[in-house]
């Protein structure tokens, strides 16, 4: 039988991967991502698991909100995908990742976020205005190249 701290643990990466799987279909039902969002939002989660296990189980501290295991996964992908140079999924989830901390910041009081959270979070915010400015500027490069 399953412990406690196994099922939490499940459910948490289980919310995280929804939270992300909801916004990726969402570019999907747009045009905007080819994709499968399911597999993707998986895949990130379980990368971040797989680099900080420890922190995300709460070994030291608080378990981080899933929210915020959803903010840290999308921001992690969102810098694996522009060291592969694909523009794609890197615009893809950049976009997911900023309507998740604009979420985020509407709504914190409702969360109950930890100082881990606000850590993670911060890292997040950094990742998508580093993200943001880098696809911007891509674009002005494409459009000056036409």
């Amino acid at each position: 039988m399953e412990s406690a701290g196994t099922l939490n643990r499940t459910w948490s990466r289980a919310q995280a991967a929804a939270t992300i799987e909801r916004l990726l279909e969402d570019q999907v039902a747009y045009g905007v991502l080819d994709g499968h969002p399911k597999t993707l939002a998986h895949d990130m989660v379980a990368r971040l698991w797989a680099q900080e296990p420890a922190l995300l189980e709460g070994a030291s501290g608080p378990v981080p909100h899933q929210m915020t295991v959803a903010a840290s996964a999308l921001a992690a992908g969102t810098r694996r995908e522009a060291r592969c140079n694909n523009t794609d999924l890197q615009g893809a989830y950049t976009l997911a990742l900023g309507l998740i901390l604009d979420e985020i910041a509407h709504n914190a009081h409702a969360y109950g976020l930890h100082h881990i959270d606000h850590q993670l979070l911060d890292s997040a915010a950094a990742t998508f205005s580093e993200q943001a400015c880098a696809l911007q500027r891509a674009a002005r490069q494409e459009s000056s190249d036409h």
